[in-house]
């Protein structure tokens, strides 16, 4: 699993535990009456999203699932009561078709397992997988506030500080060609001395880390 992928699903985690802590959670499931493809299904979705917020301040997180024969399905954990023929009746006039919602106190962590995957469907590409909205929305953890720090990163932290790589940000743009060739290489050299050595000493890289290798907050 990547960097990003564990960023994100910690982060959809612990927004979940925020939630949590404000009520007793429930999980909305909603399901379009035909298959259409992402974009058109995520546009809809929008439409909705905007009339739950709008007339019932729907809020908490959703997080999007790819049926193989229903297409897009939409799973949002809440911690408000909210009215089920309400949200249907408003589901319909939007296009949507079932609408499902049950507790889930006991497995309030089961959408995170949509975000976690490996790889992602290709259909998602460039899509977040899961966001939080409405009025809570706001006070949610986002994946830019989870620091994740791992031999690999720290790999690449070291190679940042080179001489010859200031030099080039300096520049502008981004690194192409020899200097992204350089750059990976020596990131991955270096983070390879750790893995042979288990970690044990900061050898291979132009400069020590600034806190000790055995105390990293993930280990990837």
């Amino acid at each position: 699993m990547s960097t990003a992928s564990v960023k994100s699903k910690l982060a959809l985690q612990w927004s979940i535990d925020q939630l949590a802590r404000g009520g007793y959670l429930r999980m909305w499931t909603f399901t379009l009456p035909v298959c259409l493809s992402v974009p058109d299904a995520c546009k809809r979705w929008s439409v909705l999203l905007h009339e739950l917020v709008k007339q019932v301040s729907f809020s908490g997180v959703r997080v999007f699932e790819l049926h193989e024969f229903h297409g897009l399905h939409v799973h949002c954990v809440v911690n408000t009561f909210y009215p089920v023929n309400r949200l249907r009746a408003i589901a319909r006039d939007c296009g949507w078709g079932r609408i499902h919602v049950q507790r889930c106190n006991r497995e309030p962590y089961y959408v995170a397992k949509y975000v976690g995957k490996s790889k992602r469907d290709g259909a998602f590409s460039g899509r977040r997988l899961w966001a939080a909205f409405g009025p809570l929305g706001k006070a949610l953890i986002k994946c830019k506030d989870v620091a994740v720090t791992s031999g690999k990163s720290r790999a690449f932290q070291s190679v940042e500080r080179k001489d010859w790589l200031i030099k080039r940000r300096a520049l502008g743009g981004r690194l192409r060609g020899e200097a992204w060739a350089r750059y990976v290489s020596e990131a991955f050299k270096a983070w390879h001395f750790w893995i042979r050595d288990d970690g044990s000493a900061a050898r291979g890289f132009s400069h020590a880390p600034p806190e000790p290798w055995s105390n990293l907050t993930l280990s990837i």
